[in-house]
């Protein structure tokens, strides 16, 4: 489709074909948004009242470092590497006598002497993620994602009605 420029500007998909890294690529390579649930945050500190998880973190990706909500600096160490996926990833730890100190550590990590680590995206994934995120939850984005169901019932009643022929013919 792309070398006959039929390619949509939006991509409405099922969740179980999003991630980040096709995400940015989509857009940069075909300039077709992929739209579609992304996996939410499932850490423990996003579903406590109050907890900090990784949208609370301010990154500077100029200078490699992450202030934490308490207005605490990363340290210098920036590490990435790939995670068992094969995602690309960076590695961030936090002062361990600052977070051994900090009144909201209960918040932050359940590790009574280690400080707070933090696994981010590469810097164009991350903030879409965290967009994205944010995103799902209003209404217009549950509007147009809504399509996707139009759609998947009627490739349903389609299979059901001509069955698996009908998807092979259709265009």
């Amino acid at each position: 489709m792309a070398s006959i420029a039929l390619l949509p500007d939006d991509h409405i998909v099922d969740a179980g074909y999003v991630d980040a890294t096709l995400l940015v690529t989509s857009r940069k390579q075909y300039g077709v948004a992929v739209v579609g649930s992304v996996r939410p945050n499932v850490s423990w500190q996003s579903k406590i009242p109050g907890g900090y998880d990784i949208s609370q973190f301010k990154v500077n990706w100029n200078t490699k470092r992450v202030t934490c909500p308490m207005g605490k600096k990363s340290t210098k160490k920036w590490t990435p590497y790939q995670d068992q996926s094969g995602n690309q990833v960076i590695r961030v730890a936090f002062p361990r006598r600052k977070c051994q100190l900090c009144p909201s550590r209960s918040l932050c990590t359940r590790s009574d002497s280690q400080p707070r680590r933090l696994t981010l995206r590469p810097k164009q994934e991350h903030k879409l993620l965290q967009s994205i995120r944010v995103q799902q939850e209003t209404d217009d984005w549950k509007k147009i994602y809504n399509t996707r169901a139009v759609v998947e019932g009627t490739i349903s009643q389609g299979v059901r009605a001509w069955g698996y022929f009908f998807l092979i013919l259709s265009p």
